[in-house]
């Protein structure tokens, strides 16, 4: 699969487009699969203290961390959200407290 750029969704079953994180290139694949909605578990996209879900990185980098954060993830997460509507995918974020504005909040019980 190719990387084809930062922002927007990639209709091209071919590539993906990266948004500076995993979690957005899985929003674009689980649109190659066809799905018609997609619910966001653990895409709280804050800093929370540390750099990572997972441990192994220094907090001093936190700073750099929440910046990347702020200037390099979440921007680009609007651009896709236009692109899946028009496509019929509903986006639903099941996370509590995610910084990740652009697609409505609900509880993970009403999406069981």
């Amino acid at each position: 699969m190719t990387l084809t750029g930062g922002t927007g969704l990639e209709a091209d079953s071919g590539g993906l487009r990266h948004g500076s994180n995993g979690g957005y290139q899985a929003i674009n694949l689980a649109y190659h699969f066809g799905v018609k909605r997609i619910v966001l578990l653990g895409y709280d996209m804050t800093a929370n203290g540390a750099t990572h879900w997972h441990k192994g990185h220094p907090t001093t980098k936190i700073d750099e961390y929440r910046r990347t954060l702020e200037f390099a993830m979440l921007p680009k997460f609007p651009p896709i959200v236009e692109p899946l509507k028009a496509a019929g995918v509903e986006v639903i974020n099941a996370t509590p407290g995610s910084a990740l504005k652009c697609w409505p909040f609900r509880p993970i019980e009403e999406m069981l």
